[in-house]
């Protein structure tokens, strides 16, 4: 629970729940009982339907909260039932929250997926959700923009760079002064602003490399990095990973060029899935 930053955690079932429900919470973990539609079972309980419309499974899901309460639950969220079962649940409910996920007005709280409160799922919608911002259609957009930029050549090489330091939290003026030293770097101080399709093969492969490097790794694993590449620009690449060695980064690299590998320190070589031989190379190539 603090790894994922959650304050209760959400236990699906009924009666037959109880003793694992007082186990969780006899442990010191805040638990949510959740009745009703229950996701992890909606196949067994015939799709997206409207549960306890009968007496008998209505009655079910009232001795289901009772037991949940017993138990320990905080709270008890009822998904899509009628709203005179969540409602009499409500009012029998003694010291425990009882919250509505389609299940009517009458409740102490109200629920809403944020995947259907935004849109999420264009395809689907379920009957009680409300769309409060289509916020699917603007990430589908963007999607369809950056693969549009991508394929015509029109994503910039220094937003490319700079892709990784976003996902690392580095602020929007940090990621770009990051990515021009790490351009610079790899020797493309002069290419910062071209467009893939104005770039050679080995200037994208570059790209690439500065992209790993950009975060400054300990170590970086490079999975047939000249396999496209001429002899001439392989060379090159080459003596590049030789000068990230120099300034400290590990490399591991998967090549099946000997040539390639022979500017390693050590070469391991598979076959079948298994290690052939494991030897230092005393002279490699700079």
């Amino acid at each position: 629970m603090s790894e994922s930053g959650c304050d209760a955690i959400n236990l699906e079932g009924g009666a037959a729940m109880a003793d694992r429900m007082k186990g969780i919470v006899d442990a010191g973990i805040p638990a949510i009982g959740h009745l009703g539609l229950t996701p992890q079972s909606v196949s067994a309980l015939g799709g997206f339907r409207l549960q306890g419309k009968s007496a008998l499974l209505a009655k079910k899901i009232v001795d289901d909260a009772k037991a949940l309460e017993e138990a320990g639950a905080f709270c008890i969220l009822l998904e899509l039932v009628p709203d005179r079962l969540c409602k009499l649940i409500m009012e029998r409910a003694e010291n425990c929250i009882i919250m509505s996920l389609g299940a009517g007005p009458d409740a102490h709280g109200q629920l809403l997926i944020y995947h259907d409160m935004f849109g999420l799922y264009p395809k689907f919608k379920p009957k009680m959700a409300k769309v409060y911002g289509n916020a699917g259609e603007v990430i589908l957009n963007g999607l369809k923009g950056y693969h549009d930029e991508v394929i015509g050549g029109q994503f910039p090489m220094q937003e490319n760079v700079m892709l990784p330091l976003i996902y690392s939290g580095v602020r929007k003026a940090q990621r770009k002064v990051l990515a021009e030293q790490t351009l610079n770097d790899v020797g493309l101080s002069d290419r910062m602003h071209h467009r893939p399709n104005e770039l050679s093969g080995g200037q994208r492969q570059r790209v690439a490399i500065a992209r790993a490097l950009v975060n400054k790794p300990a170590l970086l694993l490079a999975d047939e990095p000249t396999g496209n590449l001429d002899s001439k620009i392989s060379e090159e690449i080459m003596q590049l990973f030789a000068e990230i060695h120099r300034k400290g980064n590990t490399l591991v690299m998967v090549t099946h060029e000997p040539d390639i590998a022979r500017h390693a320190h050590r070469i391991i070589r598979l076959k079948d899935g298994e290690v052939e031989s494991d030897e230092m190379n005393p002279d490699p190539i700079y």
